[in-house]
């Protein structure tokens, strides 16, 4: 790893900015942060990632902690950060699509702008505490996509077209929110899951063809939401366990071979979209419900323990299984899940960027997915 120094002058405040250079090696292809205010961008001609510190504290300059270990890229504070005073920004210039993996244990603002992931690899995104993680892409391909959330921060990942030869995987666990957004979905299975209180969601603006599998499931208080304009595929299975709410909509057309959905507690599963699926089966146990739009143009079967209910399109028929005071009753519409704000990315160049402080505030460029 090789270190450069320089001290640069002219801030605003008139203060001198400390500067710090990194050169990593060229198989870099995994990135590991423990700090926030980092920005991820591939934008700039390199052959390797270089990192780039910039600072008005020398304590913190002289913190920062850069190591390679195997393929993986880490940066970690020397010192506890409780006892880094200043303002600094921290920069990584990677080759275009040459990362595969990024997690991060810290709080905080990382940006990761468009063409900084490979394509036609496996790519993890995993996040663990309170950071506010934003990614953007443009074509994101993919043999398979994990995004994994941790405790109460926020992932979000946004890209135009996502094509997923093999799964995508997007789960969290505990209180955070985890959001992926894409103008199209082309995946061969997706899992979409929250456990804890939580909130997962996967919104396609436009279609959404998952070949095989889509697998939706909350376990605890949270909610997961995939949405897409229009969504098919063969098997399509929801679960809640809990209190939670799971729903699966689309705004146009929505067909599933199979369609399987299955309440434990006193959580609650829509199902909504104008479509059908070949067989269905719902189970209820205890007193949550299940809400569902889709004709069954062969087999429908419901199992109702406990004081639940359902609610199928009128007229629909079914073979029923009750043991409780739960009933069928005609759908007549449900109130759908509250549409996601997407978080806005940071400001990426130095000189548009008031510095962050360690644990402190960050300037907010607008910004649209679709717009």
């Amino acid at each position: 790893m090789e270190e450069k120094h320089q001290v640069r002058s002219g801030d605003k405040n008139d203060r001198p900015w400390i500067e710090r250079v990194y050169d990593a090696s060229l198989s870099i292809d995994s990135l590991s942060f423990e700090m926030g205010a980092v920005f991820v961008t591939a934008d700039i001609p390199v052959k390797a990632p270089t990192i780039i510190l910039l600072t008005t504290a020398q304590t913190i300059a002289d913190s920062l902690n850069v190591t390679e270990s195997g393929r993986t890229l880490s940066l970690t504070w020397k010192v506890g950060i409780s006892r880094l005073v200043g303002q600094y920004y921290i920069e990584i210039q990677v080759p275009p699509h040459s990362i595969a993996s990024i997690t991060s244990a810290c709080s905080g603002i990382i940006a990761v702008y468009p063409k900084v992931l490979k394509q036609h690899s496996g790519v993890a995104i995993k996040s663990q505490g309170s950071a506010r993680i934003l990614i953007e892409d443009t074509d994101l391909q993919a043999e398979k996509l994990d995004l994994s959330l941790t405790g109460p921060g926020v992932l979000q990942v946004a890209c135009t077209t996502a094509t997923i030869a093999g799964a995508l995987d997007v789960s969290s666990t505990g209180s955070g929110t985890l959001a992926f957004f894409a103008s199209s979905l082309s995946a061969s299975h997706t899992a979409v899951s929250a456990t804890g209180s939580g909130k997962t969601h996967v919104l396609i603006k436009s279609t959404a063809n998952i070949t095989d599998s889509l697998d939706v499931k909350t376990t605890g208080s949270g909610a997961v939401v995939l949405n897409a304009d229009a969504l098919s595929t063969h098997d399509c299975s929801a679960a809640a366990f809990g209190s939670g709410v799971v729903e699966i909509g689309s705004e146009s057309q929505f067909f599933a071979s199979k369609l399987k959905a299955k309440v434990t507690g006193s959580g609650q599963i829509k199902c909504i979209g104008n479509g059908s699926s070949t067989k269905q089966k719902f189970e209820v146990t205890g007193s949550g419900s299940i809400h569902s739009s889709l004709d069954a143009t062969a087999d429908c079967v419901v199992k109702i323990t406990g004081s639940g209910n359902v609610y199928l399109p009128p007229n629909q028929t079914f073979a029923p299984h009750t043991a409780g005071s739960g009933k069928v009753f005609p759908f007549q519409g449900v109130e759908r899940s509250a549409v996601y704000t997407m978080c806005l990315m940071p400001v990426p160049a130095p000189h548009e960027l008031d510095y962050i402080p360690v644990l402190g505030p960050v300037q907010w460029l607008p910004k649209t997915l679709f717009g």
